[in-house]
């Protein structure tokens, strides 16, 4: 089963989980004791999220509460550091490891003469250590093997390891490759007897990968504009719910506009992703799903996406940008430029 897809299982999975995974990897921390750090010291609001810790969510919070209590001690910091490190073991990937892992380590390089840290932080490293020799041995093992005598499965996998670990131009033009391949060949759904369930939305995935590779890392414009509409314009509301929190697509064309000045088409496209999540909730409102769904971008680039729609003094761009994509629940914002423009918005629309 694809990883794409697996994450959005292991997105819902709690923490219990992921500490069993850290257990089993034989650390030198007693099973009597859950966590490498101190909980009787934490600030009161990180450990009442310890109560029932969840993967993904319980790193944020936890940050939200060191830089907004400017908390600067060890204990704190290697708390936040290990959730980090717990959300790269939530899944079997090789890159969700590592990328988590560097993550921890940033935060722990903050108090470099702490004991327990630097023991958490030698046990980080060695399992990094591991993970990217697993990469490099599986990118040597595909790219021996010709494109077209992959199998679908390793088609994926190549493309994956690809996307995650490499951005030369030779690799990114392989991992388009790959994904169209997969876009044509392989089936849109998959039923997966180890969960028992129905997989679908394979064809809107890997065509959504391969577009991006496209005008991403291979600056084929216009190739990959026809590929971007179809995506956007896609008429299985399944799929497009299921894929809801990828927004690169609407975010790429808008960047675009910026860089062109283009100021109509930048509105137009701000108003297309507030109606194409519309119709997302619409659906969602018939299939009893109770949680409305919403445009996750990261912060960089709905952050140049309201630099422009105050240069440009359009108050109704602004207010869905400032409340739609720039709201806490998607995490900390600590740009100073980002929250002083927030902070502008504000004053506007309020």
């Amino acid at each position: 089963m694809d990883k794409s897809l697996i994450i959005l299982i292991a997105a819902a999975l709690v923490m219990v989980i992921i500490f069993s995974a850290f257990k089993n990897k034989k650390t030198n921390y007693s099973t009597k004791q859950a966590y490498p750090f101190e909980q009787s010291t934490l600030d009161k609001d990180i450990k009442s999220l310890l109560k029932n810790p969840e993967s993904y969510t319980t790193p944020t919070e936890i940050k939200r509460i060191i830089v907004q209590k400017n908390l600067t001690d060890a204990n704190s910091n290697m708390c936040w550091a290990y959730f980090e490190w717990m959300d790269g073991l939530v899944i079997d990937n090789e890159a969700e490891m590592i990328w988590q892992g560097q993550t921890a380590l940033n935060i722990l390089n903050k108090n470099p003469n702490h004991k327990p840290s630097i023991k958490l932080k030698e046990f980080i490293e060695k399992e990094m250590e591991k993970a990217q020799e697993k990469v490099d041995n599986k990118l040597k093992e595909f790219s021996k093997i010709p494109l077209h005598s992959l199998t679908l499965e390793q088609a994926a996998d190549y493309a994956y390891y690809l996307g995650d670990f490499k951005s030369d131009r030779e690799s990114k033009e392989i991992e388009y490759q790959l994904w169209m391949r997969l876009y044509k060949e392989k089936p849109d759904t998959y039923f997966d007897k180890n969960f028992n369930e129905e997989f679908f939305g394979y064809k809107y995935y890997n065509l959504q990968r391969a577009a991006i590779v496209l005008w991403k890392d291979l600056h084929k414009y216009e190739e990959a504009r026809p590929l971007f509409w179809q995506l956007i314009n896609w008429k299985n509301m399944k799929d497009v719910n299921l894929y809801n929190f990828a927004t690169p697509l609407i975010s790429h064309l808008a960047i675009e506009a910026i860089q062109q000045k283009n100021t109509n088409e930048f509105i137009k496209l701000v108003r297309l992703l507030q109606e194409k999540f519309n119709e997302i909730n619409k659906y969602r409102d018939r299939k009893f799903l109770k949680k409305k769904a919403g445009p996750i971008m990261p912060s960089d680039v709905s952050g140049q996406l309201l630099e422009y729609a105050l240069e440009i003094n359009n108050k109704e761009v602004i207010r869905y940008i400032v409340t739609t994509l720039l709201t806490e629940k998607y995490g900390v914002i600590e740009d100073k430029r980002l929250k002083d423009n927030i902070a502008k918005a504000k004053a506007i629309v309020e």
